[in-house]
């Protein structure tokens, strides 16, 4: 899947204040009477008012009426996909009472006027259609979602009260400070190729005294799994009433600590002497005065000083450093993917390089190793994707942007994804052939999205093409298949 490098968001900060530059002049209106849409369900498709085009899933609590205030969470997702942050967060949205709004529309590389039309759509919508609590208005979003999330945020003028920042933090040329006007809650795998980003920033955020705190997980850049995407929301709403914002309850505050206590408790392997630490300062912010964290306290000034800890910061700069170094590496030889006489010789070298990283990435037991190596394979699938997708179609340079992905197909060779979007650079390179081959390597991989193919304008050439055909009843088959297994 794409993602954004933060080395490369300028553009996107600028599409994000573009955006927002409407919201000073936009009232959110009180809901009119009882929504008329489903309860308790997730809803893939909801249309604004604005127009058919622009459109978010939907979820409403199974207790959602229109005659009290609810918090709503705004989601944002690289790839557009609302319905996938809906699902994370339902299970958190019924238990804390939350609307959520995923994005159909938000996606890594859009124009900026296309991103203000989109968020000053639904942010319109949603205000109009439900009663919504303007004092608990959040937003989430992952990887470039995250820096949309984010932007919104820092430039709202207090309308977003916290954001739960997934795989990434802010846009570029927007540091955070002291006064930063809405708690963050960050979450990042330890495979994570932004870990590097998030990890340094959540030093700084508790070094400023903001609220916040950033949850490390095992996995790699992707959206968090439900049990942490609830502790996010639990979370928020201890800050809620931290801020008065909402009624105090000691069953989510006693709720949120024993959620924290419990990491806690799994944090003692030398490997994760920094989580334990950042996780015991973020105890320490969230639960004094609310509850006795003396012993918290102890054990911080003691880390704080010791000789393991200081290794281990030590150690993981060096981590970053050697993630970096090898990255560019293997990076420059996809450089001569792009010549015709050098890509057999250049595809042997970097077959190469990515053996030993692939094993160390293929270990069993958690270790500095297995981070690193799984760090840089996903930072060079990641840039060589993206640059394939927002460097050289939009230059219609067709034959790099196919180089490009062959390589980072090479990184992940079960990517199927990657795929279909191959296949779609080569209908823009107007390669019949080669989409249909590309289209089989996606659904031997294990994509099964029909309709997206179906509805995708650069395929209509292919609709009346046997093989075309037969692709697509297998994706429809294999999605049946799925979701009648067990």
């Amino acid at each position: 899947m794409p993602h954004l490098k933060p080395r490369n968001r300028a553009t996107e900060v600028k599409q994000i204040a573009l955006a927002l530059c409407l919201f000073a002049f936009v009232t959110p209106m009180l809901a009119k009477g009882q929504s008329e849409l489903a309860k308790g369900v997730i809803i893939d498709k909801v249309s604004c008012a604005s127009g058919e085009k622009q459109n978010y899933s939907l979820y409403l609590p199974s207790r959602y009426t229109a005659d009290k205030r609810w918090p709503i969470l705004y989601a944002f997702d690289p790839l557009a996909r609302g319905r996938i942050p809906v699902e994370r967060f339902q299970e958190a949205a019924e238990k804390y009472g939350y609307i959520l709004a995923g994005s159909n529309n938000s996606r890594n590389g859009i124009p900026g006027n296309e991103l203000r039309e989109i968020i000053t759509a639904l942010w319109n919508d949603t205000h109009a259609r439900f009663s919504i609590d303007t004092r608990q208005v959040y937003a989430t979003g992952f990887s470039g979602g995250a820096r949309v999330a984010n932007g919104l945020a820092l430039l709202c003028n207090g309308c977003i009260a916290g954001v739960i920042s997934c795989g990434a933090g802010f846009p570029p040329q927007s540091q955070p400070s002291a006064g930063l006007p809405y708690v963050f809650f960050g979450t990042i795998g330890v495979d994570d190729f932004n870990f590097r980003e998030m990890r340094p920033l959540e030093r700084k955020l508790l070094s400023l005294g903001t609220v916040s705190r950033v949850a490390t997980f095992d996995g790699a850049h992707q959206w968090p799994l439900k049990d942490l995407a609830t502790e996010a929301v639990e979370w928020l709403e201890l800050q809620a009433m931290r801020a008065e914002r909402r009624d105090a309850d000691n069953l989510i505050i006693d709720s949120a600590l024993a959620h924290a206590e419990a990491k806690l408790r799994k944090l003692d392997q030398p490997v994760q002497l920094i989580d334990r630490f950042l996780l015991l300062q973020a105890i320490s912010n969230d639960f004094k005065g609310l509850r006795d964290v003396t012993e918290h306290e102890r054990e911080i000034s003691k880390l704080k000083d010791s000789k393991e800890f200081k290794s281990a910061l030590d150690d993981e700069q060096r981590q970053f450093e050697k993630e970096q170094q090898k990255a560019r590496e293997i990076i420059s030889l996809g450089l001569e993917l792009s010549s015709d006489q050098g890509q057999g010789a250049a595809l042997i070298r970097i077959r190469a390089a990515l053996a030993p990283l692939r094993a160390k990435s293929e270990q069993k037991v958690d270790s500095s190793e297995r981070r690193i190596a799984r760090r840089t394979l996903y930072q060079i699938f990641a840039e060589t994707f993206e640059d394939a997708l927002y460097n050289y179609v939009p230059r219609k340079r067709y034959d790099l942007a196919i180089a490009k992905l062959e390589f980072a197909a090479e990184v992940y060779p079960t990517n199927a994804n990657l795929e279909r979007e191959l296949a779609r650079v080569m209908m823009m390179q107007g390669s019949r052939e080669g989409a249909l081959t590309a289209l089989r390597r996606a659904a031997n991989k294990g994509f099964d999205d029909a309709d997206a193919i179906e509805q995708d304008n650069l395929f209509s050439p292919l609709r009346d093409d046997e093989k075309f055909r037969s692709l697509i009843g297998e994706m429809r088959a294999s999605r049946k298949a799925k979701a009648l297994s067990p």
